[in-house]
């Protein structure tokens, strides 16, 4: 998702953290009617972990500030009710915060008065007719067992609770640690992960064997290491060739 031009200002959103005590206040105080007011749509979306780099100089922040995983991302929701307000959801360490704003880059784009990371990737989507009284019960049912896990309780599983029951038919895959190191995987998309794993073990082992012969000439010696770095070399160039197309197809099919 691109986000908006400089010359297009867009309010950064109010955020709010929800807990046991407040969560009814918060939400009255925003929607005119808890039960009147429904969901038009949800959508979940992803952002680059920022906390480990906040400290961080901007140009490392720019480049750290990536996902370099399947799993390690920040998600979220947003969705948008009938009475013209966009909201967002996001479960971060400190607990569970309520986003709002009258535009959906508002609440996309920002969290708690600042810019989120980028990029930032549409997910999954889906309509939804819930109501916000169905949506503060789930968060309450949610709140007492609010304990912030990286492993077991995240922003992906918050995200993906709150999805899986608002929306009104689809439910949210997401992918865990589990199912991106299970040797299943490998078979998976016609067998491309495995065919691609075994060309990666053969180029290794033909790198090692170019290597290991005839290591008593100097001049060969050398020769091989530069013939070496110039297939390594060609191979990372065609993975970030893969990787750029492959991103590109999925900004415009979001």
């Amino acid at each position: 998702m691109s986000p908006p031009p400089p010359y297009a200002y867009v309010n950064p959103a109010f955020s709010k953290l929800i807990t046991y005590e407040n969560i009814y206040e918060v939400f009255e105080s925003i929607a005119q009617n808890l039960e009147t007011v429904t969901l038009r749509d949800i959508k979940v979306y992803s952002t680059p972990l920022s906390a480990p780099f906040k400290s961080s100089k901007p140009g490392i922040r720019r480049y750290l500030q990536q996902q370099f995983s399947p799993v390690d991302y920040h998600a979220f929701v947003v969705f948008e009710t009938n009475d013209g307000m966009w909201w967002a959801l996001d479960k971060m360490a400190e607990g569970i915060f309520v986003s709002w704003g009258k535009c959906r880059d508002s609440v996309l784009f920002n969290f708690n008065m600042t810019p989120r990371a980028n990029p930032i990737f549409w997910l999954a989507h889906d309509s939804s007719t819930a109501s916000i009284e169905k949506l503060v019960r789930c968060l309450d049912n949610t709140l007492p067992e609010n304990l912030y896990d990286p492993f077991t309780s995240n922003c992906q599983h918050f995200t993906k609770l709150m999805f899986d029951k608002l929306a009104d038919d689809k439910s949210w895959g997401l992918k865990t640690p589990a199912d991106i190191t299970s040797p299943l995987i490998l078979f998976s998309n016609s067998g491309y992960p495995f065919y691609g794993t075994l060309f990666c073990v053969s180029f290794i082992f033909e790198i090692c064997l170019l290597l290991n012969n005839d290591n008593r000439n100097g001049a060969s010696f050398y020769y091989q290491c530069m013939v070496c770095t110039l297939i390594l070399v060609s191979f990372l160039i065609l993975l970030h060739f893969i990787d750029k197309v492959d991103e590109d197809t999925f900004e415009l099919i979001g």
